[in-house]
């Protein structure tokens, strides 16, 4: 006899879902939670995390994707990088170089200032970092933490202009000096912005760069408007590194 003739119905042995609970202290009654409320309690865990950190995600998601995003052009508007970048020409700019690294010495660094008030952006050599002390000589020749950095004429020049090349600890790039000017103007330095991390005396200056602060140069020294005149560069400042150097002129 069949167990459906004597009424009996068959027992179901599968396993109950367990409900989801959260803890809590032991004088106070456990919560049920349901899905949709496990659900809410880690995305808000998610939102909490370090801003810095979601962007750093995010922006590799966007680099990963569509690495083209990272690259900008930008047309040189003076001769302060010479002979390393011409007066208008054209260089490419990695936006994303400095999302989890920082800028090195020697860097060629695309960073946002001012000129006559308005925002603008300028390109210069990073010669100082963090914690670094720089000394300029009268003579023009780099003094970082105490190791002097190597100068040699390269025999380009024209009038009183000379190509130099300077060298340390393994890279070098060109500069170009003017014999017919000092190694900085007196009346330019006046308006110093942080007078107490730089002492300009005999003809140079000794500088001691803050943290998150840059000290930069152009690599036409006696023709350009740089860190000598307007104070430290903000590390959030700093906007992207300069790609496309020709060969001969980059550092290497």
């Amino acid at each position: 006899i069949g167990r459906a003739a004597l009424g009996i119905r068959r027992r179901s042995y599968a396993a109950k879902p367990r409900p989801i609970t959260k803890l809590a202290p032991s004088n106070m009654p456990i919560q049920l939670l349901n899905v949709k409320e496990y659900m809410l309690i880690g995305f808000q865990k998610l939102i909490t995390l370090p801003r810095k950190i979601i962007c750093l995600v995010m922006m590799s998601l966007i680099f990963v994707t569509s690495p083209a995003i990272a690259q900008k052009a930008m047309k040189m508007a003076s001769s302060s990088m010479e002979p390393t970048v011409q007066k208008g020409e054209t260089i490419s700019v990695n936006a994303f170089a400095y999302l989890t690294s920082e800028p090195a010495r020697w860097d060629v660094v695309i960073y946002q200032t001012k000129n006559n008030g308005q925002p603008s952006f300028s390109v210069h050599r990073v010669i100082g970092v963090p914690g670094d002390t720089i000394v300029y000589g009268r003579d023009k020749h780099l003094q970082i933490n105490g190791e002097s950095v190597k100068i040699e004429d390269s025999g380009i020049g024209q009038n009183t202009f000379r190509r130099f090349t300077e060298s340390h600890n393994g890279k070098q790039h060109f500069i170009q000096l003017d014999s017919s000017m000092p190694a900085i103007l007196p009346d330019a330095v006046a308006g110093f912005p942080q007078p107490n991390l730089c002492e300009f005396k005999d003809g140079g200056f000794r500088c001691k760069v803050p943290p998150k602060q840059y000290f930069l140069m152009g690599d036409n020294r006696d023709m350009s408007r740089d860190s000598r005149y307007i104070g430290f560069v903000l590390a959030e400042n700093i906007a992207g590194k300069a790609d496309s150097l020709s060969a001969q002129n980059s550092t290497k």
